[in-house]
């Protein structure tokens, strides 16, 4: 495939795929800082209006209300392979901008640190001092689906589906 300068074929952009988990930044959020959640996106439909504008329907894990469904309408205003920046199409009384990326542990370390856990190894006789000290980070489960997720090599989380 031949690409010209500056031009970044389709099929490297970030891919916005219903059933996998992604980041979600906000600015401004909902208080002073911006806003960051894991979201698990549901669908994504392009709405044709010839300003590139998609609705986005997604799992909202972090938000303050508890975990909730949300669906926005996203004019993107940036596609790379790392990253979709838009402008959320709430009307005229405050505008805010998305980030969603790749959903992955270091960033879950980053920006929602309370959605990890630490688990202390647990102390048996024959224990030793240094043993004692190890950690295990854990994602906690705020839904019943992360539950099923692991890390892949590459440190983007994989989905599985429940049991039924």
């Amino acid at each position: 495939m031949t690409v010209r300068k500056g031009i970044v074929p389709t099929t490297d952009l970030l891919r916005l795929t219903p059933g996998r988990w992604s980041a979600w930044q906000m600015l401004p959020g909902y208080g002073s800082g911006p806003y960051f959640s894991p979201i698990s996106i549901h669908e994504v439909v392009p709405l044709h209006t010839g300003r590139g504008v998609l609705r986005l329907r997604f799992l909202n894990v972090m938000y303050a209300e508890g975990v909730q469904d949300f669906t926005k309408d996203l004019r993107v205003l940036t596609h790379t392979p790392e990253y979709l920046l838009a402008e959320l199409v709430e009307g005229e009384q405050l505008r805010r901008s998305a980030v969603v990326s790749d959903l992955t542990i270091e960033w879950l370390r980053r920006c929602t640190p309370a959605s990890l856990t630490v688990h202390r190894a647990r102390r048996t006789p024959s224990t030793s001092c240094a043993d004692s000290s190890r950690t295990r980070t854990t994602i906690t489960p705020p839904t019943p689906r992360i539950a099923h997720d692991t890390p892949r090599a590459d440190g983007r989380l994989r989905t599985r589906k429940p049991r039924r």
